[in-house]
C-alpha cells in the first residue's frame, strides 16, 4: 500500500513531467493569437481565404493564412531565444496552400491568391503576442 503522503508526491511528480516540463521545453508556442488570425483549416479556395481573412482583420490590409490545420499542435513548434532576447516559434512544415490576401482595409477592392502549394515553409511568429514575423521557402 501506498501512503497518501507518497501518493501526493507521485501525484505532483507525474504533473510536473506530464504538464509543465512540455511547457518549458516548448514555450507557449504556437500562439493561440497567431493560429487564430493565421491559421485556417479549411481554406481550400480564394473564396474561403477571402472570407477568413475579412473575419479577422484589423489595422493591416494584408494577412498571410496557412491553410493548415497541423500548425495548431505544439508537437510542429519550437520556442526559440533570439539575440535581442525576444522569444519566437518557429515551424518548418510542407503547407499544402499559402495564401496572402490584400486590401483587406476595403472589402471591395480585397482580394487572395496562393502564395506557395505544397511547399516547405519556415514559419515565424512572437511567442508572446502572436504577431507574424515571417516565413520563408525551405528545401528539404
Amino acid at each position: 500500500r501506498i501512503a497518501s503522503g507518497n501518493m501526493s508526491r507521485i501525484c505532483g511528480f507525474m504533473f510536473l513531467v506530464l504538464c509543465i516540463l512540455p511547457i518549458l521545453v516548448q514555450g507557449n508556442c504556437p500562439s493561440v493569437a497567431f493560429t487564430h488570425r493565421h491559421v485556417c483549416m479549411n481554406c481550400e479556395t480564394q473564396e474561403d481565404a477571402l472570407g477568413f481573412a475579412l473575419a479577422r482583420r484589423r489595422q493591416s490590409a494584408t494577412l498571410t493564412i496557412f491553410n493548415d490545420g497541423r500548425l495548431h499542435a505544439r508537437a510542429y513548434w519550437t520556442s526559440k531565444q533570439e539575440a535581442n532576447g525576444r522569444k519566437t516559434c518557429e515551424a518548418i512544415e510542407t503547407i499544402p496552400i499559402v495564401w496572402q490576401c490584400r486590401n483587406l482595409l476595403d472589402s471591395a477592392r480585397a482580394y487572395c491568391y496562393q502564395m506557395y502549394t505544397n511547399t516547405a515553409i519556415n514559419i515565424k511568429h512572437q511567442e508572446l503576442d502572436g504577431h507574424f514575423l515571417g516565413m520563408k521557402e525551405q528545401r528539404i
